[in-house]
């Protein structure tokens, strides 16, 4: 007597060729299986927005890789060409600093406290970063960070990074002072956070100003799902390694991108109907 998944896996073999299979419940394996008709699975059509929808959602033509702008692209092969995400782990003890406007630094360095499970109070502020209650004194000197590792070797024995949310303002002097903190700190990781509603211009200076505090890893966004192009920080010239909140990985950006194609459609179909 044939099981009931082998019985299973030979009608799903069935579906796959194509061909039309009835089957009826059996007193012995309970399973009902009505009559049906369906299409082989190599020949269902690709799933996933078309090349142009891509381009409008910011992401750049090398991730597409598709020849004309009403070429389907599917999700599969986009989550392929996204690569294997750039957020690294956070091991123990590990300092990662994230620079940017004060503002926006805190909203991802709770965000990334979050994630790493690291009590919110533990985060370090430092530079124009302005005082929280019970985060202790906020760093402003290059000696007082050089002794952060200190406190990362403490933080190595409980299991878990240490977070620091560096302020920056605009402007030469103001780069400098933050670019000898975030060295004397000696960060594993030092991620430029940015908004990724801002226009491609200012996006990439406002990445440029903050690539010059020194090497920087990769970007945090924040705003993006309230971003018309909210991919075309891929073609900054830096990995992104953190997305509003989230590691950035191939699932999350085409979480974001499938979710901001849907409000576009929507958008357009709501002015059709206004307009006809």
């Amino acid at each position: 007597m044939e099981e009931p998944l082998s019985q299973a896996l030979r009608s799903a073999d069935a579906r796959r060729a194509g061909a039309s299979v009835t089957l009826s419940a059996t007193r012995e394996t309970g399973i009902v299986v009505g009559p049906w008709s369906a299409p082989a699975v190599d020949d269902a059509p690709p799933v996933g927005p078309t090349a142009g929808m891509l381009l409008r959602a910011g992401l750049p033509d090398r991730v597409i890789d598709a020849a004309r702008l009403d070429e389907t692209v599917p999700w599969t092969a986009l989550m392929a060409r996204l690569g294997a995400g750039a957020t690294p782990r956070l091991e123990p003890g590990a300092i990662i600093a994230l620079v940017g406007d004060p503002s926006e630094v805190l909203q991802v360095a709770f965000q990334v406290a979050a994630w790493s499970r690291t009590p919110l109070a533990d985060i370090v502020l430092a530079g124009t970063s302005p005082a929280i209650p019970g985060h202790g004194r906020r760093i402003t000197s290059e000696a007082a960070a050089s002794r952060l590792r200190e406190r990362a070797e403490a933080a190595a024995a409980d299991g878990r990074p240490v977070i620091v949310a560096v302020g920056t303002a605009a402007g030469a002097k103001a780069g400098a002072v933050t670019a000898g903190l975030v060295d004397a700190m000696d960060a594993d990781h030092v991620w430029a956070v940015t908004d990724a509603g801002l226009a491609e211009r200012d996006r990439d200076e406002r990445v440029r100003h903050l690539g010059g505090v020194g090497v920087i890893d990769a970007i945090a966004l924040v705003g993006a799902a309230h971003s018309h192009a909210p991919a075309a920080a891929l073609g900054a010239g830096l990995p992104v390694a953190w997305i509003d909140g989230v590691p950035a990985s191939p699932m999350a950006w085409v979480a974001l991108i499938a979710e901001r194609l849907s409000l576009a459609v929507m958008c357009a179909s709501t002015r059709a109907r206004e307009t006809g």
